[in-house]
Parts: structure tokens; C-alpha cells; sequence
């Protein structure tokens, strides 16, 4: 295929791609599109190789097609099953490759002195080798491109491209606009040319989202919706609705966001549901994805910044069942600290929370709210006939809301069942079926767990037999499941989608804006308590959550963490729950699988920022007898890649032990041990002997398994060691080794580390010019993976920075560090926050800043690598503090702070 043609039939799957991307974070989209990107640049610059080069890329379209064709024929819209995500995963893999090779060929090119030929016959091979595999997973044809021409790809590419738009208009609202936030999908555009929409802007948020859409059927609240409004008048509103679980607290607060006076006075309202929340910085997570911020390691300050900013909105955050972060005892005091700096915000907050007690160290708005009561009669007749129409006798619905206490969930489902089956027939039932029932022991919300028992045994369910077993599952995974996840081969539930529909027609079940299927709390808790998921149907759950957190961990470094974290977020609290579970009470035979996949979500916890280690602790008292070494070798590895947000009471003993145990161990798994140690030593124990000696070990056996992934992994780790030695020749080859083997491995990753770390010795060697190149470069392919905006971009600008301070260009270093601190955060990025803020006090010394200020900045850096136990980092503080001192004449305190150095 010529170029003329071959570029032109790109161009508007790219287009299309950037909507999917855009709409649905699908894993890799990204990645593939920017390749694409670049390879339409740089193919029409090759001058050796061109028709092999071109070749290459003759079969783009039909691959990218068969990818799109994917996300509108999937059962939930834009969510894809594991398996074909894995295809597109080694497919974005093979396209990495392909651009390795094309870039060889391009005249001039520096990358090309990395290889020798036969290594570049062998990359060329996988290239076809991997467009063939994806030719077949896809299933396209050899010919199937090549016999049409660029009208008729472009014909059909605009039926996908037109069908895609009809996608994101179904999952769109086109009718509201009410300007409250939720997490959500882009709206529908109308021209391959017109950019769509920011999804992160809170004050363009139309859904029609049934967790914060306003209740469409609503009695017996006046008062309390009077008093709150009322409060909302005043400056700032804290506002607490409290109440027994199915009192209708939401149902409330949804009301008041859609109330005209309110909406009218703030035109910014978030309604953040926290049922899966467990601490302050869950909180905060959860806050910050309907504010559209990126996702981090502790993003409490990035939403106080945010808010803060937004104030003069004004503003109003409410927090729906904030009862379940809130009511551990071990997290209580930081989730209360974290409300009440919300709450200092000026803004107007509103919490809604089961029970009678309000959170302390908040000022509450007076007078308060007084707990929900029951609806008066009135009201739950009036609900009673909106849901069941007003043609039943008149004293057997007085008889029926008798038995619902007027609860108003009670009295939702008891007006469902009678919708179906009559009050007659209800009335029949709780005489035979009352005792039961009472036998079950019935406490203070009796009324509830009856109304729930009676929809469980209502025709309707009954019928099904996996009804009340799909019930039970959502009990335990308060992410809800979605539609892909119901017609997964393995799950355990005999025909879900009926079971689906039997639950939504009896109010049991609900779904979400995201169209995931989930059951209300109260609900949840009695299905607990009474019905509980077996094992059996609790394995193959996990089996498919296992799949997925696979899905990454084989793919690390080729697709950005923040998409990684977009796909595994949806299920965040099942994971958890489900894991959690098969700890306590997983046998033997297969409790291995249940701790890898605890280790892997929390080494995938650790690199996307959520830093929860609950599942470790628990992991340590489960570990199997007699000893298995795998997993002691991957828990220890684990312990010591976490050790900078956990550090470590006894790392000696766990090294030995570690290695001891990963000589039974595979290759791959022995060289991350060795490499893992290595790091250790390297960066919290200032051990270079040790952290080399350990290097060396990881590299010998990556090599013998011709494990080029983790040469490059480890030569980069060596790299850096040798730099800190002042080896710099060394350090210098190493790094082109990694790079090499990065390339080889598809490896973006390693690729920017190789590159960063030979800037930084070329910047020792006063090779500033060599420097600048290998950082551009590096960010060039942070960009192309989709990795910009995060810790890598973060240390490549603090190098530039590194590199304008030694060439005296103090205000471009200083502007580079500021926008490092900017981009960081202590929280999000400590390491790259605490090298931005030495480094503003290193520049501040030569262009006379205050000490004052110096020693402030000094402070903050000095805390965080204190906190992660980072030892370089504290002497480069000391050693800053000592030109502080000797600029300021105090020649004693220098001598001093050097000697202390030394």
C-alpha cells in the first residue's frame, strides 16, 4: 500500500479513538492512538527500509476498526471483557515495537547505534510476528485491507464513527441541566473535527443518574426539606440529616439538590455517595473523581485546594451514607479532621448518616435537624398508591403499612409486591409466613427485615431460583456489578440477566449512572445477616477480579497508572471485599491464588496511590503450612517495594528470609527480589556494596533467562547506584544497556528511566546539550504511552531544572521547580514535591531569599524524605542548610552542618 493512501485511511480512526478514549478510559487507547500519531510522522522520514517499513503498517486500519467495532457491540457501553483487553494490551505491545523499528530506520536517528543487526532482524520478526497475532485475535483477514480503498475504509469507518456517537448519546442526558457533578461519561458531539467536552469541569454535568437524580416520588418531608432549605439561606451551611437505615435520608438530600432555591443560590453541586468509603483519604478520592481531578496517593489537599478555589461558586457538597467511612473507630479521628477542614471551607456541606449522632469538630449549622422519623400516615399512604395505584381496598393497605411501621423503604417494597400480587395475596402470605419470621429474631427495624423477607419470597423471585443468590453477591460488592461482568462465562449466578430484571422490578436492586447493578445498604446488611454467599459463588468472582488486576500487572509500563486505575476503580470495594472474604476463609488448596491476588492489588494500591495495606495485615496471619516460598518471596517483595509508604520494623530479617525463599522461585520473580533489595539498600540504607552486589545478582539471572523486561529494569537500578558512586562512565553505558533493553521489551517505562537517568549524568559531566536532547526524548515517550502529568514528568522537569541551575539561569530553574511543586503535591508525589522544594531553597541561596523562607522550604523537604526514610535526601537538606548558614555569616553553625554531613 502507498503512503497517499495508507495515511489518509488513519487519520479518522484516530479521530474515533480519541472519543473512546475520552468517553470511556478504555486501557491502552491512549497509548495506541499517540503511537499511531508518531508513526504517520516518522514513517514518511524513513530512508532505509521504507517498503518493509510500510508493510508494517498496512493492516493499522482494520485492527483499529475490529478495536472500535469492539466497544459498540459490548453489552455495557465502552466496557470491555479481560480477555479482549488483554488483545488490545499485546496489540498496543507489537505497536511500540513497530514504532522501535520504524524509528531505526529513520535517517540520522541515534537510537540505531543501540542495536546490531541481527537484534534488529529479531524485532522485526516479533513486529510480524504480533501483527499476526492480532490479525487472528481480532479476526481479520490478510486481504482484508488491502482490497479497498480509502473511500470505502472511510465509508465504513464513519458508520462505526456515527455509531459510536448513538453510543455515548445513550449514556449521555440530553434533557437536564441541572448543574450537579458526578462521575460520568462526555457528552455527544456532532463533528469528527469539534473537540468534546471536559469531563472535568463539575458546572457541565447533566446525567440522569438514579444515585443523584431527584426522587420522583417524594411525601412526608416538607418540614425537614423547609428546615434545611431554610439553613441553606445562611452562610456557611453544615448540615447533618441523621436517621435509621430506609428512613429516606437520601431521598431527602436528592431533594433538597434539585430544590429551584437551591439550585438557583449554588451553581456548584457534588452529590458523592461514600457506601464503599473506609478512611479520609478514600474520602477524599471519592470527592475528587466528581470534581474531575486526577487520581493520586492522598488527595485530601488537592480537594481542600479545589474547593477552595470554586468557593465564590458558590458551593455545595454532599456526602450520601457518610456513616461508613465515619464509624470504624480506627479511622473515626482523621475522617472527622478531614470533614472539618471541608467544612472551614466557606462552602455549604451536608452529610446524611444512619443513627443519631452527629461527627465531631465540625460546627453544625443550628437548630439541627432532628433524626428522620417514620412518615405520618398520610405520607405513606400517599407513597403506598403512587407506586401501587389507589384501586386496592382501603383496609388492607391500611392493614399492610401497619405491618411497615411507615419505614419508607418498608413501605416502597411492600407497594411493589402489592403492584404484582395484590394486597390479598400479601396479606395471606404474612399470616403464614409471620411466624418464620419472628422465630429469625426481630429487633428495632423488624419492619424493614420483614419487607425485605417478603420480596425475597414474592413470585417474581421465587420463580428464579438464582435470584436471591444474585442478591446475595451484591451484598458483598458494594461497587455493584455491571452488564459485562453478569454474562461472564464464570459467573456464578444461572441466568443473571433475568435474575437481573427480577430484582429491579421488585425494588430490591437499582441501577446506578454507570449502569452497574447494586442493591441499597439497608438491603445489603440484611442479606448479610440472613443470606449470606456461599464460597461457591464467591470463587469464581474473585477468579475474574484476579484476570483483571493481571490484566495490569502484565502491562505495566506500557499504559499510563491513571488508566490503569479508571478500569480497576469500578470494582475497587468489591476487590477488596471479595479478597478480604477468601482470606478468612479460603482453604488450603487454594489460598495461594487468593494471596497473590491480595499482593498484586496491593502493589497495584501502592503505584496508583490508594496506599491501603488492610489486605497485607491480613495476609501475614494466613500465610500456608508447611511454607510455601513463592509467596513468601513475593510477600517480602512486596514489603520492601511498599517500604517507602510503610516503613519496615525488621528489614535485615526479611531480606534474608525473602531470599531464601525466592532461590525455589522463577526466574522473572528471583531477578524482581534481587532488583527489589537492591532498591532497598539503594535508596533507605545508603548501602551502594550491598544495593550493587544485589543488582548483579538480578541482572545474571535476567540474562541466563533472557529476560530483557527486567535487564532493563535493573540496569536502570544500577545505573542510578553507579551514578551516586560518581562512576559516571559506567553509569553512563549502563544506561544505554537499559535503553536498549527497554526498546527490545516494548517497555515505555524503563525507557524514560533510561533516558532520565543518562541526563542526569550527562548533567554531571557538563554535558548540558546531551542532557536537554535525552530529556526531551524521554518526555516525547511519556507522551506516547500517555504518561504525562505524573511522577516521571515530574522528576524530567525538576532535571531540567537541575540543568538551567548549573548553567547560573536561576529564574528558568526556579519556574521549572514551581511547576514542579504545582504538578506534585506532598501528598500525590512526596519524593518529587520534596526534591522541588530542596531545590527552591538551593536557588534561593544564590539569589538571596530570605533564610527565613530558605529554612522553610528546607523543613517541608526534610519531613517528607524523613517520612519514607529517605537518608540521601536528608543529608542534601543538611547540606543546603550549611550554605544558609555560611551565606549568613554564621561560620561556626557551617562548619558544623558540613562536618555532620561528612
Amino acid at each position: 500500500m502507498h503512503l497517499s493512501t495508507l495515511i489518509p485511511s488513519l487519520k479518522l480512526p484516530l479521530v474515533v479513538l480519541g472519543d473512546l478514549h475520552d468517553t470511556f478510559s478504555t486501557p491502552f487507547l491512549l497509548a495506541i492512538s499517540n503511537t499511531v500519531v508518531s508513526l504517520i510522522t516518522s514513517i514518511q522520514t524513513v530512508k532505509s527500509n521504507r517498503d518493509e517499513c510500510i508493510r508494517l503498517l498496512e493492516h493499522l486500519h482494520a485492527i483499529l476498526g475490529a478495536i472500535i467495532k469492539a466497544h459498540i457491540e459490548s453489552e455495557t457501553p465502552g466496557e470491555l471483557a479481560p480477555a479482549v483487553l488483554t488483545d488490545i494490551g499485546q496489540f498496543a505491545q507489537t505497536l511500540h515495537k513497530i514504532h522501535t523499528f520504524i524509528t531505526i530506520h529513520v535517517e540520522g536517528n541515534k537510537i540505531r547505534n543501540l542495536f546490531r543487526q541481527n537484534e534488529i532482524n529479531t524485532l522485526r520478526k516479533e513486529c510480524r510476528a504480533g501483527l499476526n497475532l492480532a490479525m487472528d485475535a481480532f479476526k481479520i483477514q490478510q486481504t482484508a485491507q488491502l482490497t479497498q480503498d480509502v473511500g470505502a475504509m472511510d465509508a465504513t469507518m464513519r458508520e462505526m464513527h456515527s455509531q459510536l456517537l448513538e453510543l455515548i448519546s445513550n449514556v449521555s442526558d440530553d434533557s437536564e441541566s441541572d448543574t450537579f457533578s458526578a462521575p460520568r461519561f462526555q457528552t455527544r458531539y456532532t463533528s469528527p473535527s469539534q473537540p468534546m467536552p471536559s469531563s472535568k469541569s463539575p458546572t457541565t454535568a447533566h446525567l440522569r443518574s438514579p444515585s443523584s437524580a431527584a426522587p420522583k416520588i417524594f411525601h412526608g418531608r416538607d418540614d425537614e426539606l423547609n428546615h434545611i432549605i431554610s439553613i441553606l439561606r445562611t452562610d456557611p451551611p453544615r448540615i447533618a440529616i441523621l436517621g435509621a437505615g430506609g428512613m429516606g435520608k437520601s431521598s431527602l438530600a436528592k431533594a433538597v439538590l434539585h430544590h429551584p432555591e437551591v439550585a438557583a443560590k449554588f451553581e456548584h453541586r457534588f452529590f458523592v455517595v461514600c457506601d464503599s468509603v473506609k478512611n479520609s483519604v478514600e474520602l477524599a478520592g471519592a470527592i475528587a473523581a466528581h470534581l474531575g481531578l486526577n487520581q493520586g496517593r492522598d488527595l485530601r489537599k488537592a480537594v481542600l485546594k479545589h474547593l477552595a478555589r470554586i468557593q465564590k461558586g458558590p458551593c455545595l457538597l454532599m456526602l450520601d451514607n457518610f456513616e461508613t467511612p465515619w464509624e470504624p473507630l480506627e479511622s473515626r479521628d482523621e475522617v472527622e479532621e478531614f470533614l472539618s477542614k471541608l467544612t472551614e471551607l466557606n462552602i455549604g456541606t451536608l452529610v446524611t448518616m444512619r443513627g443519631a449522632q452527629r461527627p465531631a469538630n465540625v460546627h453544625w449549622s443550628r437548630p439541627f435537624l432532628a433524626p428522620l422519623r417514620p412518615l405520618t400516615n398520610d405520607a405513606a399512604r400517599k407513597t403506598f398508591s403512587d407506586i401501587a395505584d389507589d384501586l386496592h381496598d382501603s383496609e388492607e393497605v391500611d392493614r399492610l403499612l401497619g405491618l411497615t411501621d411507615n419505614m419508607p423503604l418498608a413501605v416502597d417494597l411492600i407497594a411493589h409486591l402489592v403492584d404484582f400480587e395484590g394486597c390479598a395475596n400479601i396479606l395471606r402470605r404474612w399470616d403464614s409466613e409471620r411466624t418464620a419470621l419472628l422465630s429469625q429474631g426481630q429487633d428495632r427495624r423488624s419492619s424493614l427485615d420483614f419487607s425485605v423477607s417478603m420480596s425475597l419470597s414474592s413470585p417474581r423471585i421465587m420463580a428464579l431460583t438464582g435470584a436471591t443468590a444474585l442478591l446475595s453477591l451484591l451484598a458483598v460488592l458494594p461497587d455493584g456489578v455491571s452488564q459485562v461482568e453478569l454474562v461472564q462465562p464464570k459467573f456464578p449466578i444461572r441466568d443473571p440477566l433475568a435474575c437481573t430484571a427480577a430484582l429491579l422490578s421488585t425494588s430490591l436492586a437499582y441501577y446506578d449512572s454507570k449502569h452497574r447493578l447494586k442493591a441499597l445498604v439497608p438491603i445489603r446488611e440484611y442479606m448479610q445477616k440472613y443470606h449470606p454467599p456461599t464460597r461457591e459463588m464467591i470463587v469464581p468472582l474473585r477468579k475474574h477480579f484476579h484476570l483483571i488486576v493481571d490484566l495490569f500487572d502484565k502491562f505495566f509500563g506500557l499504559e499510563s497508572m491513571h488508566t490503569c486505575v479508571a478500569q480497576l476503580s469500578a470494582n475497587w470495594g468489591n476487590i477488596h471485599n471479595i479478597l478480604s472474604l477468601e482470606l478468612l476463609r479460603a482453604g488450603n488448596a487454594e489460598i495461594e491464588e487468593v494471596i497473590t491476588a491480595a499482593i498484586w492489588i496491593n502493589s497495584f494500591s501502592r503505584m496508583s496511590g490508594r496506599s491501603s495495606f488492610l489486605l497485607m495485615e491480613q495476609i501475614a496471619g494466613v500465610m500456608p503450612r508447611p511454607v510455601n516460598h513463592k509467596l513468601e518471596a513475593l510477600y517480602a517483595r512486596e514489603m520492601l517495594n511498599a517500604s517507602f509508604q510503610k516503613p519496615l520494623a525488621d528489614p535485615e530479617g526479611l531480606i534474608a528470609e525473602g531470599i531464601s525463599h525466592s532461590k525455589y522461585d522463577d526466574p522473572r520473580q528471583q531477578a524482581r527480589f534481587y532488583t527489589a533489595v537492591g532498591a532497598y539498600y539503594s535508596v533507605h540504607a545508603t548501602n551502594t556494596t550491598a544495593a550493587m552486589y544485589h543488582f548483579s545478582q538480578a541482572l545474571n539471572i535476567s540474562k541466563a533467562a533472557q529476560d530483557n523486561h527486567m535487564r532493563a529494569c535493573t540496569l536502570n537500578h544500577m545505573s542510578n547506584a553507579l551514578w551516586n558512586l560518581g562512576n559516571y562512565a559506567e553509569a553512563q553505558k549502563t544506561a544505554s544497556d537499559a535503553q536498549k533493553y527497554a526498546v527490545l521489551s516494548a517497555d515505555f517505562h524503563e525507557q524514560v528511566r533510561a533516558l532520565r537517568n543518562d541526563a542526569v549524568i550527562a548533567t554531571s559531566l557538563g554535558n548540558y546539550a546531551h542532557a536537554v536532547d535525552a530529556l526531551a526524548r524521554a518526555k516525547e515517550f511519556l507522551g506516547l504511552c500517555g504518561m504525562l502529568g505524573g511522577t516521571s514528568d515530574n522528576l524530567i522537569t525538576a532535571n531540567k531544572a537541575e540543568v538551567h541551575l548549573l548553567k547560573s539561569e536561576y529564574g528558568e530553574a526556579l519556574a521549572l521547580n514551581l511547576a514542579t511543586l504545582e504538578a506534585s503535591g506532598a501528598e500525590k508525589d512526596p519524593i518529587s514535591f520534596a526534591f522541588g522544594k530542596l531545590n527552591v531553597a538551593c536557588i534561593g541561596v544564590v539569589i538571596d531569599v530570605p533564610a527565613v523562607e530558605l529554612v522553610r522550604d528546607l523543613d517541608a523537604a526534610d519531613a517528607l524524605f524523613r517520612s519514607i526514610g529517605y537518608l540521601d535526601g536528608l543529608m542534601y537538606c543538611d547540606m543546603v542548610r550549611a550554605d544558609i548558614q555560611l551565606r549568613e555569616g554564621a561560620l561556626d553553625d557551617a562548619r558544623y552542618a558540613a562536618h555532620f554531613v561528612k
